[in-house]
């Protein structure tokens, strides 16, 4: 598979880790998980891509309470 590098890919890696979420969203298949996730194995953190297409993950975010969002991250440092 040819993976195209986007002009936005650096943008997106200067705003991370600043303790907020980021949210990448479009049209259906025009790369957003596979640049999510490659900006996230480049910085050896791939385990902070939450698919909210799964039902029991999607569940999780749908409280916008920031504390029950910040045990959340935290199970995962």
């Amino acid at each position: 598979m040819i993976e195209i590098k986007r002009d936005l890919e650096p943008k997106i890696e200067s705003w991370m880790f600043k303790g907020k979420i980021i949210t990448i969203f479009g049209p259906r298949q025009v790369g957003k998980t596979t640049l999510a996730k490659r900006i996230l194995k480049t910085h050896g953190s791939e385990e902070y891509y939450f698919n909210c297409d799964i039902p029991s993950i999607a569940q999780r975010f749908e409280n916008p309470e920031p504390l029950l969002l910040d045990r959340l991250l935290i199970k995962l440092s």
